[in-house]
């Protein structure tokens, strides 16, 4: 068991991150769905790599809000900005009064739009807002190691409850989960909730996160018909969001 959960964190890892990481041998498609299981650790992970970044960056007598900007970067920079990068595309079609074909094909477009450059410039600044709003070590490094892991694990989730929006892309290369690894990535990402939060949080965070995913799912469905690449990267970046939000009101 432990070497099947090792390589699905390395499965994991190397396709969320730009880490050298990767298992022996070439993996099949039954692995890449499994590991699917693994995305909360490996969020977990990244999370705990920026928070370390806004930890220096404090002890350097850095203002909250650099430190801030500086973990956010980090992130980035760890996952070359893949998720970032979906959201900015969808936001693009998104805006576009066009039909359903059209907008995936403009979420094919490799340039990015006015809407998306508007998009994430909101989405990095009201992250790097609500961590400032924090400001204290421990706090920021419990809410981003939450909000990396729980970002994740909502990706198997969605893709068990949609198809494919086309045949192609990284949307399509998920798989199809099951439910069992579902229930795997939505355990870990309630129990490293648990583990650096209250139970009264992780508690709120559940049913925030569950009545967001239900909305946007139904949205995406009816507006491009199912998922893709670009899709999921928004619901990451949106998650993600949410939780950092939530943190910082709670």
């Amino acid at each position: 068991m432990l070497k099947h959960w090792s390589r699905d964190l390395a499965l994991a890892l190397g396709f969320l991150t730009r880490l050298p990481v990767s298992p022996r041998g070439w993996p099949s498609d039954a692995d890449r769905v499994r590991a699917l299981r693994a995305y909360p650790l490996a969020g977990l992970l990244i999370g705990l790599a920026g928070g370390i970044v806004y930890a220096l960056a404090l002890w350097l007598n850095l203002p909250p809000l650099i430190a801030a900007l500086l973990a956010l970067a980090t992130l980035m920079k760890l996952t070359g900005a893949l998720h970032e990068d979906g959201l900015a595309d969808m936001c693009d079609a998104l805006g576009a009064p066009v039909d359903r074909e059209q907008r995936l094909e403009i979420m094919r477009d490799s340039r990015i739009g006015t809407t998306g450059a508007l998009a994430l410039i909101v989405m990095v600044t009201v992250k790097a807002a609500a961590l400032a709003h924090l400001a204290e070590v421990e706090e920021v490094i419990a809410a981003l190691i939450i909000a990396a892991a729980a970002s994740r694990a909502v990706l198997p989730l969605a893709a068990f409850f949609m198809t494919p929006a086309r045949s192609d892309g990284l949307g399509a290369g998920l798989g199809e989960p099951t439910g069992s690894t579902v229930l795997w990535a939505c355990g870990l990402a309630i129990l490293i909730s648990l583990l650096f939060s209250s139970f009264g949080f992780t508690f709120a965070l559940i049913g925030l996160i569950a009545l967001y995913c239900l909305i946007f799912l139904i949205t995406i469905r009816k507006i491009f018909g199912g998922y893709t690449g670009d899709i999921m990267g928004a619901l990451q970046q949106s998650v993600d969001v949410l939780v950092l939000l939530t943190a910082a009101a709670w």
